[in-house]
């Protein structure tokens, strides 16, 4: 009788991580997706940030030709 409680207990353990086993898989699978998601969206950031950059620097130089165009004026209006 011990012994087929024994076995029962142990089957039991086996069929339980299997279960586990079984349910580690399927989050494996959904996180590789999750991956493959998270890939395409950094892609997509990168891309952002490059035309973000891009931009900066295109407004940057000309609000500098702005500024300086102010200023030359402004002196010149000083020295009339």
């Amino acid at each position: 009788m011990e012994a087929a409680i024994r076995e029962l207990r142990a089957a039991k353990v086996d069929a339980d991580q299997e279960t586990l086993n079984r349910r580690q898989a399927q989050v494996n699978e959904a996180q590789a997706r999750v991956n493959v998601e998270q890939d395409k969206v950094n892609e997509q950031q990168h891309k952002v940030n490059d035309e973000q950059r891009r931009v900066s620097a295109a407004y940057s130089g000309r609000i500098e030709e702005i500024l300086d165009s102010a200023v030359r004026r402004h002196l010149a209006q000083q020295l009339m």
